[in-house]
């Protein structure tokens, strides 16, 4: 089935006009109801003071022709005015005899089978179509003084009045209903267009979004509603995205240089080999620049390898991990690795929760740095500390320092700077980023210092946990 699917703004006023007359139905069916219901009581009470008023009447009339004279005089009295709908009424005798106030001889009416049956009816209300008009009935026995049954008397009223009455006011309760059906429907068009505008310009906003524009933002001046957060949010994750371009775009240029420079060593020592007037010793020297070139571009498409893994997820195990053992370790490793002095002090017993393999590696990866740039007679400490809320883990050498126009810059991919303390570490620069993102994992943080009189400090800050 085709056709044309309704907007956002269609939807939501078909929405509110379908409740709307939903509404209007019930209220409409609910007043003709009510009305009718009340009305047909009302009906029944005004027949009900008939019978007591006739019973009144004749109460003390003897049986006989006295009963009928009663009876007569009181009907006579009865006999409308024309003023109004007045009631029928009608004495029935066992006899025979019929009297009423009225011309209309509804005692013959077929559906009447109390009327012709004077002496034995139950009596009670009942329902009497007569010459195409209904009327409501009420029977009610004659009963002598002596407890003899005489005959009945019937009230009646007609009941197309009180039925025109409640359709009168259904009438009025559905035309009132459809005016405010048709307003509601113009309004709820108005609100709901007046409401999702800011959606449609958000949507203008972000079609304009594209690869050549990815500074534009959808620009929201409404209250902070449910409108405000979403165009918030998707002002964040804009954000997020061009960020994480800009890294990739920066990393893929970066990664570019640091491959060219050992491709270009490799092709001029291969060049070098091959060349008609090479001796065997400039050939062995070029072949070991080859190898050395080969394995610094091993170790970068390894540390390239690792860090794409940590970026693309996170699979750490996180178990408690006690700080003063993890000091321990690393201090007996670093001692493993050089001659240089090691220290290692904890001044609080405190436990961590993070995965034990890579907080392991971010800890070595900080003192291999460390042993590479302390000198011999140097020492490299590695120490642990607690707050209520915090542990630090730290690795302090006393090699050359960080200048400090590079402290903001030393966890930055491919970032090496020019100093001394640069030179002497081997690698393209990207262990302290892998490092930073290892932390990062553990939901901990990472920073870098200098200490006096020469030396730096990476420390390591994670959440305590209470495990014991």
């Amino acid at each position: 089935m085709s056709g044309r699917r309704l907007t956002a703004t269609g939807r939501v006023a078909l929405g509110i006009s379908l409740v709307l007359a939903a509404a209007i139905i019930l209220l409409t069916l609910s007043a003709y109801a009510v009305t009718a219901r009340n009305l047909a009581q009302e009906l029944d009470a005004a027949l009900v003071r008939e019978a007591d008023a006739f019973g009144a009447a004749v109460r003390g009339a003897p049986p006989g022709q006295a009963l009928v004279d009663a009876t007569r005089a009181y009907l006579a009295a009865r006999i409308g005015d024309g003023s109004g709908p007045e009631p029928i009424l009608i004495a029935v005798f066992g006899d025979g005899r019929v009297l009423s106030n009225s011309q209309l001889q509804l005692e013959r009416a077929p559906s009447n089978t109390a009327a012709r049956e004077a002496t034995t009816t139950a009596g009670g209300f009942s329902d009497v179509e007569y010459q195409g008009k209904s009327h409501r009935v009420l029977t009610t026995p004659i009963i002598s003084p002596a407890g003899e049954r005489l005959g009945v008397y019937q009230a009646a009223l007609v009941t197309t009045t009180p039925n025109q009455v409640a359709r009168g006011v259904a009438a009025v309760m559905g035309g009132t209903g459809l005016v405010i059906l048709g307003l509601g429907v113009l309004v709820s068009l108005w609100v709901s267009r007046r409401s999702l505008r800011p959606l449609h310009l958000m949507a203008e906003d972000a079609a304009q979004i594209t690869h050549g524009t990815p500074d534009r933002r959808i620009a929201y001046e409404g209250p902070p509603d449910e409108l405000g957060s979403l165009a918030s949010s998707v002002n964040a994750m804009l954000d997020r995205l061009q960020h994480g371009a800009q890294e990739q775009r920066h990393f893929v240029a970066d990664a570019s240089h640091e491959l060219r420079t050992p491709l270009a060593v490799i092709k001029g020592a291969a060049e070098l080999a091959q060349g008609p007037d090479t001796t065997a010793a400039d050939r062995e020297e070029a072949l070991r620049l080859i190898g050395e070139e080969a394995d610094r571009m091993r170790r970068l498409i390894d540390d390239l390898l690792a860090l794409a893994r940590l970026e693309e997820t996170n699979r750490a195990k996180p178990q408690p991990l006690h700080a003063p053992t993890l000091a321990e370790e690393a201090a007996a490793r670093a001692r493993a690795l050089s001659s240089v002095n090691v220290e290692h002090v904890c001044n609080a017993d405190a436990w961590i929760v993070a995965d034990a393999d890579q907080l392991d590696q971010a800890i070595m990866n900080l003192v291999r740095n460390a042993v590479r740039v302390t000198p011999e007679d140097g020492t490299v400490r590695i120490a642990c500390d607690a707050a209520p809320s915090t542990v630090w883990l730290s690795v302090t050498d006393t090699g050359p320092g960080i200048p400090a126009a590079e402290l903001p810059r030393v966890f930055d991919r491919f970032f090496r700077g020019g100093t001394e303390r640069a030179r002497s570490t081997e690698g393209a620069g990207l262990g302290l980023a892998i490092t930073k993102r290892l932390v990062e994992l553990q939901g901990g943080t990472i920073r870098a210092e200098n200490v006096f009189p020469h030396g730096a400090r990476f420390t390591i800050e994670l959440p305590r946990t209470a495990i014991r």
